[in-house]
């Protein structure tokens, strides 16, 4: 129940800009410190690229990389690592 409104929020959230004080962000999952750091970097370079006047299909290559970034964190989309992980640290169809 409630997961629309969260979404929202969190939306909204993001769209306001800067929280706060950086007390009011806390990470601390190690992979989704990483993963947070490559969204940054994807769109530090999609908006170096826009800035830079390159084509939107390669701006999009690097927003793409942002979304899936993102989508790992939030459970939307499983990389390979995870999948690695689970198949090296569990004992499955035994």
């Amino acid at each position: 129940m409630g997961i629309g409104e969260l979404e929202q929020a969190m939306a909204d959230a993001v769209m306001a800009g800067e929280p706060d004080s950086p007390a009011d962000t806390v990470v601390s999952n190690t992979r989704h410190i990483v993963l947070l750091k490559k969204v940054r970097d994807d769109l530090t370079s999609a908006s170096q690229g826009l800035a830079a006047g390159m084509t939107v299909d390669l701006i999009a290559i690097d927003l793409k990389n942002a979304l899936d970034h993102l989508r790992e964190i939030t459970g939307k989309s499983v990389g390979s690592d995870i999948i690695d992980s689970i198949f090296a640290n569990f004992c499955l169809g035994k």
